[in-house]
């Protein structure tokens, strides 16, 4: 919009319409008079750097609103300055609350990580440091984030304030207190069965070694019942041995620790082949290199392994890995009864198998019915 000057309030009024935002608004000078043009030059000038101005700074606003992280940006004592919009959901305050009040205020009142960490920043000369601490919201909750700290210089390099840039980490800080559930759950039935086992099993077999010594103090050495006595002495201390042997197999796979992942899944196996016909296609293991990969799916075959040796009545177990797509695929399955999910009830053995899958963030499958033996599938996914 193009205005002629008729006298001084066309100047006066569009500078007042430059300062509301009517950018629109521009003047023209008459001919022959030049200290009325360059005035009105320098004026046009003036509206049309307000208006780009304005422009990149509500450019900047959406982008700094539109960040899902929460930002707050204090000068060079703390205060709060300014915040974006996911900062005011966080903190659960109005942004009149949270400007000119001290960022120490949503730090948590038992660790002083973050007011330290500023601290750091302004007699240290460092440029940014991140850490992770704790903000409270006006409800005085805590709020776990991955905080980035950056100073905001001058062109000076004096300064002038702080950028805090706050990842919200509560989702993970609740996996990992679900993944230690899971690994302590994990160890207390490692732990009873080992208890189930020597009471069980070498508790049984000792009682009756001890039964047997006691018998020989009154069968004469001559006797035909004293070397067969002693023979079933020895037989009992044999077994209790290879029990003692699987036991300690069980807690502590060397096979796993001192060989190959393929290695240690074939002397697993090697395990049942006196009940079992076993089959296996074993493919891509040696690509698995993360040591909880490794336990996790040696700990699962076993427990597969030893469900059904103990419940499936099979006569075949079936063992395929293979690589696709960066992904580890790991199968299992028996021809055995099966049994169905709804009416059997889940033991210990299936719970933690899917426990550690989950910890694992891995993709599974288990399914069996009647008649139709059990089948367990997981994907695994592997660094690139």
């Amino acid at each position: 919009m193009k205005t002629e000057i008729n006298d001084i309030d066309e100047i006066h009024n569009a500078i007042i319409a430059f300062a509301n935002g009517e950018f629109e608004k521009r003047l023209i000078a008459r001919k022959g008079e030049d200290n009325r043009n360059s005035l009105i030059e320098s004026i046009n000038m003036l509206g049309e750097e307000l208006e780009h101005t304005v422009i990149s700074r509500n450019y900047f606003s959406r982008i700094y609103n539109a960040v899902s992280d929460i930002m707050i940006v204090t000068n060079n004592r703390g205060i709060i300055t300014d915040v974006n919009e996911a900062a005011l959901l966080a903190l659960k305050a109005s942004k009149e609350e949270l400007l000119n009040d001290d960022i120490r205020n949503y730090c948590n009142k038992n660790q002083k990580k973050l007011i330290a960490s500023i601290l750091d920043i302004f007699t240290t000369g460092k440029k940014s440091i991140t850490i992770e601490s704790e903000l409270n919201d006006s409800e005085v909750k805590n709020i776990p984030v991955l905080c980035t700290i950056t100073t905001i210089r001058s062109e000076s390099q004096n300064i002038e304030g702080y950028l805090l840039l706050a990842k919200d980490i509560t989702d993970k800080k609740e996996r990992e207190k679900m993944e230690a559930r899971i690994r302590i759950q994990a160890q207390e039935d490692e732990r009873k069965r080992l208890a189930y086992d020597l009471h069980d099993s070498i508790g049984q077999e000792l009682n009756s070694l001890s039964k047997h010594l006691s018998a020989l103090n009154s069968i004469s050495k001559k006797d035909a019942k004293y070397k067969t006595t002693v023979n079933a002495c020895s037989q009992i201390l044999l077994g209790s041995i290879n029990q003692i042997r699987e036991i300690s197999f069980t807690l502590s796979p060397n096979s796993l620790k001192y060989g190959t992942m393929k290695s240690a899944i074939l002397e697993l196996l090697k395990t049942a082949e006196i009940k079992l016909k076993i089959t296996s296609q074993l493919t891509g293991l040696e690509k698995v290199k993360c040591d909880e990969a490794k336990l996790t799916l040696y700990r699962i075959t076993q427990e597969f392994i030893t469900n059904t040796l103990k419940y499936s009545n099979a006569k075949e177990l079936i063992v395929k890995s293979k690589i696709h797509k960066n992904e580890l695929h790991y199968n299992l399955y028996d021809n055995g009864i099966g049994f169905d999910f709804q009416k059997v009830k889940q033991g210990n053995g299936i719970l933690n198998m899917k426990s550690r899958l989950t910890a694992l963030n891995a993709e599974f499958e288990l399914t069996s019915s009647p008649g139709s033996g059990t089948y367990l599938g997981i994907k695994i996914n592997l660094p690139k």
